[in-house]
């Protein structure tokens, strides 16, 4: 018989915190996982003679995770306060999709890696105002590649093998954006106004099943085709055997793509405080980006909050 499928699991995290001056504080987390997993493969695959007999294994299919990120904060002036935080964390996960008919030569490796960058700053200019500035980037990695370029082989009721289906592929992903909002108080007016900006990038690409694929209707098909290629038949002798696929798929095109965006909303709104339990709010938001070419998209906005009842 063959042993049970194991796992093992290993996490550690820890952090760090405190003041690094009178004007600085520091943190930092980190933390790692890998967990040791298996898959039960239960197939029939040929011999050497070219004939069939069961496969029972256990194909290792461990998996990563890690991630740190710091974070500061300073005080710049007394009215002045900066913050920045980096996130980092990457993943891994091998002979993703092995078990059961699937081999591990078909099987694929994965792995992502994440990054994100922040940042703020907080200007109280007076009793009355308050300006904000924010920053962020984000991007991704993400790429799964076959653990065998061959054509792929499906046979029917027995066992998939040769190249994995989904091929070598990846997913870059990029965005960044920047806001400024301002916060005033004018009497009963709560001003706010400001503008973000953000762009975007993506480039993916995949040749999933550019190699080919062979499906074979059972497993003594594809040994007949095996042995015929062997003895050096000619091809119509092994069609005649019964050793001929049913069906050859294969992808072909393009497998690359990208795309840009860019896009800023400007916005204004007032809250009026007409009465001590009412309150009219009135503002305007412009939205445009470089991928439409009506730039009239004005958004008028109008509300009211209305507390009923006495306190």
């Amino acid at each position: 018989g063959i042993a049970k499928p194991s796992f093992l699991s290993r996490q550690f995290d820890g952090d760090l915190s405190g003041p690094a001056s009178r004007k600085m504080s520091l943190f930092v987390d980190y933390s790692y996982r890998r967990q040791d997993d298996q898959g039960l493969v239960n197939a029939t695959v040929l011999n050497s003679q070219f004939l069939a007999m069961p496969l029972m294994q256990n194909a290792p299919m461990p998996n990563t995770r890690i991630s740190a990120s710091p974070r500061v904060d300073y005080q710049l002036t007394s009215n002045v306060i900066l913050g920045g935080r980096f996130t980092f964390v990457r993943t891994t996960n091998d002979n993703v999709g092995v078990g059961q008919f699937t081999l591990p030569i078909a099987g694929t490796n994965a792995s992502s890696n994440n990054y994100s960058a922040q940042g703020t700053a907080t200007w109280v200019v007076n009793n009355s105002a308050v300006n904000e500035t924010r920053f962020q980037m984000t991007r991704s990695n993400t790429t799964t590649s076959g653990n065998n370029q061959a054509p792929g082989i499906n046979v029917a009721g027995a066992f998939t093998g040769g190249a994995a289906a989904i091929g070598n592929a990846f997913l870059n992903q990029s965005v960044y954006e920047i806001q400024n909002y301002t916060t005033i108080t004018r009497g009963t007016h709560l001003i706010r106004f400001g503008a973000r900006v953000r762009g975007s990038l993506q480039d993916t690409g995949t040749d999933q099943n550019f190699n080919g694929t062979f499906y074979f209707a059972s497993i003594a098909a594809y040994s007949a085709m095996l042995a015929g290629v062997a003895q050096g038949l000619a091809w119509s002798q092994i069609v005649a055997n019964g050793g001929e696929a049913f069906q050859y798929a294969v992808a072909t095109g393009t497998p690359l793509a990208s795309a840009r965006v860019v896009d800023a909303a400007p916005f204004f709104q007032d809250d009026w405080r007409l009465r001590p339990n009412f309150t009219l709010s009135l503002g305007a938001r412009y939205e445009i980006q470089d991928h439409i070419a009506d730039k009239a998209d004005i958004s008028p906005r109008a509300g009211i909050a209305w507390g009923i009842g006495k306190r």
